[in-house]
């Protein structure tokens, strides 16, 4: 289940922003969360499971009717498959979240997002 990321995660948040390759520091990270924080059209959402564990943030923007996935970021522990998996539940969700809106992805985010749609 998805629960937008709040300060009570901040921790959680940070240390999974921490794997993206692109965010190199503390401080690029600290700058990402801003920039999702300083727009309503943008979220920063953490994939809760049964045993509260959050394997999976998704970065998430609302533009013009659509729902754009700009980042997902899984924990590196997961393997392919769980991935796969994960990723399946995820669309599923944000189908349901957003039911109008059509979900597409980033040139990175959108070959994962046809993986699940596929399988």
């Amino acid at each position: 289940m998805f629960i937008a990321a709040k300060n009570e995660q901040s921790k959680i948040l940070m240390g999974m922003l921490s794997y993206a390759t692109d965010l190199v520091g503390i401080n690029a990270v600290q700058r990402e969360i801003e920039w999702y924080e300083h727009n309503e059209q943008r979220q920063l959402l953490l994939w809760r499971t049964n045993d509260e564990q959050y394997p999976v943030c998704l970065g998430i923007e609302s533009l013009y009717g659509t729902v754009l996935v700009r980042r997902i970021i899984f924990n590196p522990s997961l393997s392919a498959g769980e991935r796969l998996a994960l990723g399946k539940e995820i669309l599923h969700e944000l189908e349901l979240r957003f039911p109008d809106e059509g979900i597409i992805g980033t040139i990175v985010t959108q070959p994962v997002l046809n993986d699940w749609r596929e399988n």
